[in-house]
Formats: structure tokens, sequence, C-alpha cells
């Protein structure tokens, strides 16, 4: 987006504190990803939005991760939210689609500069992503138990060293039991071997 003027400011955004010592006068849009992919980390939406609010500053999370079944950052303050519909709304491996989800003032705005900029579904892929929405609320069902599940498991495995899901080990799980209804079926971990051999302990 350089061409169009516009800078960026890379922070850590659970660390709100960082956050906030990252605007500038210019500072229009803080964007966060909850949870991160692929390393799961969790945003205090609530934090992110009163540190907005206070500035003047529009809230924008992308929540593809989490579905609106797990986790609706609306309701935490934030002024909107995507989605990666290719993922889980779509749901079948069969459409490259996006949503986004805000008030009608924004929505209006945004169909404006969608003429400009492009961007628009073709019918056929609209069809396809309403298909999957159907079934959404079942599948993340059936994905949180199955997530948790195998996260369980990698947890008890001995060549596992850390396990990056749902789990109460996860170093953010109570901001995550609190902002969210489940974890999905998106687990990260961290081998064993791999620590070893980046600390120079790898033996052949």
């Amino acid at each position: 987006m350089p061409k169009f003027g516009v800078e960026v400011s890379l922070v850590d955004a659970t660390n709100l504190g960082e956050v906030e010592n990252a605007i500038k006068t210019n500072t229009r849009i803080i964007y966060a990803e909850i949870p991160t992919n692929p390393t799961l980390k969790i945003v205090d939406l609530s934090g992110l939005a009163s540190i907005a609010r206070k500035h003047g500053i529009t809230t924008i999370v992308d929540s593809t991760l989490a579905t609106p079944c797990n986790l609706k950052p609306i309701n935490f303050g934030i002024n909107v939210v995507v989605h990666s519909a290719t993922k889980y709304l779509g749901g079948h491996n069969d459409i490259t689609a996006g949503i986004v989800c805000s008030s009608k003032e924004f929505i209006q705005n945004l169909k404006r500069n969608r003429k400009i900029f492009g961007g628009t579904l073709d019918p056929a892929a609209a069809w396809l992503l309403l298909r999957g929405l159907k079934t959404l609320a079942l599948r993340m069902e059936r994905h949180n138990q199955n997530g948790l599940h195998v996260a369980k498991f990698l947890e008890k495995h001995p060549k596992v060293a850390k396990v990056l899901s749902g789990l109460p080990s996860h170093p953010q799980h109570s901001l995550a039991k609190k902002q969210m209804r489940g974890y999905g079926g998106v687990v990260s971990f961290e081998i064993k071997e791999i620590l070893k051999r980046q600390c120079g302990l790898w033996k052949v």
C-alpha cells in the first residue's frame, strides 16, 4: 500500500503497551488477527478496542481461524471483522472469497470503494459460500472437538516440546476462554529435536 500513501508499523498485538506506543498522529487503523496463524496467539480485544477509542482509531480484526461460531470480536468493541471465507466459512475447498462485517455506514463506504478497486465475488462462488455457511456451526463443533483431542494427544507425546492450542498449558488460555466459545481445528506444536538443533545440541 505505500503507493497509496499508507504506512505500516508492525507490533506484537498481544502486548497492548506496544500497540499504544506505536500509535502516531497519522494512525487511522489498528489491524490484528485472533488467533494468529500459525502460533495461535490471543489478542485482548476489549483492551485493543479501548486503546483505539481513546485515540479515535478504527479497529479491524481478522477472525478467520476462530469463525463467528467461536468468536464475535464486535461484541468486544471491535469496529470491523474480516474473514477469509476460503477456509472454514466455505468449508469445501472450492472457493476463494472474503467477508467484511461492520456497521451499515462502513459497509456502504466499502461498497463504493470496491467498485473502484474491484474484488467483487462472482455469483457461483457466492452460492458456494452460502452452501458452506449452512453447515458452519455443525462443522466448527466437530473441529473444536477434534482439535482439542489432537492437542491433548500431542501434549503427552514424548517428542513434542510444546503444544500451542486451546489447552490450559497455553500461556493465554484464560484470555482465550474468556473471549472464545471454542478453539477451532488448527493445532500448532514444537518438536523437541528441532529445539535441540537450534541450540546446537543435535546429534547424528
